[in-house]
């Protein structure tokens, strides 16, 4: 599911936005562990680079884009500090991926920007007392409760599967129901000329192959 084109098909295409709900929570948990890490261990200088990218957003807090951009150095600058090589990565790809999507931006509500510059305050005065628990809360709840504020009405349907939508991801279009007649009579034996093989849900890379072969 990190693969980027699996990963940006299973946003795009869930409606209910449970994708994203959780995206947020794995990204709130891999982020904490990487706050807390660095709330324990971290030099005067890399204290004081989290502040200066603190400061550049107070002043960019008039410019929205400006803004947003010093949001996302703020978040990259803690997993850089952290050394977590592999939180890092798996946290920026999800991250990347969730920011393409119009969805995740969410809808806008009054004090945005005053919200998220008090959370990220409440996240670096724990960093630099070495509150390694605070830490972890705070960025915690800053992405979690940040989400939720911005995170548009959505209609509770059911999510597609993973196999639908890696076929929408790979081209290969929406899967079709087999009649009552088709489901009542035997299905042909595996390996016969011009019969696919039944691929389950959770067999990805199948299910890529198969697209692939048919382009």
């Amino acid at each position: 599911m990190l693969d980027p084109i699996v990963l940006s098909a299973l946003i795009d295409n869930d409606e209910s936005l449970s994708i994203l709900d959780e995206l947020t929570i794995v990204r709130g948990n891999l982020e904490s562990a990487m706050a807390g890490t660095v709330a324990g261990r971290h030099t005067p200088e890399e204290l004081t680079r989290i502040e200066h990218v603190l400061g550049a957003m107070r002043e960019m807090r008039h410019d929205s884009d400006a803004f947003r951009q010093e949001d996302v150095v703020f978040h990259f600058t803690v997993m850089e500090i952290s050394r977590n090589r592999l939180a890092e990565n798996i946290a920026k790809r999800l991250y990347r991926r969730a920011l393409e999507s119009s969805r995740y931006h969410g809808v806008g509500y009054k004090g945005a920007f005053e919200s998220t510059l008090e959370e990220h305050r409440q996240i670096v005065e724990a960093i630099s007392r070495q509150d390694i628990a605070g830490a972890e809360r705070a960025m915690r709840d800053h992405i979690v409760s940040s989400w939720q504020r911005r995170r548009p009405a959505a209609p509770r349907r059911t999510r597609p599967s993973s196999r639908v939508l890696i076929r929408l991801a790979f081209g290969c279009g929406p899967t079709t129901s087999r009649s009552a007649a088709e489901r009542r009579s035997p299905r042909p034996a595996v390996g016969r000329p011009g019969t696919p093989r039944r691929l389950a849900v959770g067999q990805p890379a199948l299910v890529m192959l198969r697209c692939r072969r048919r382009r």
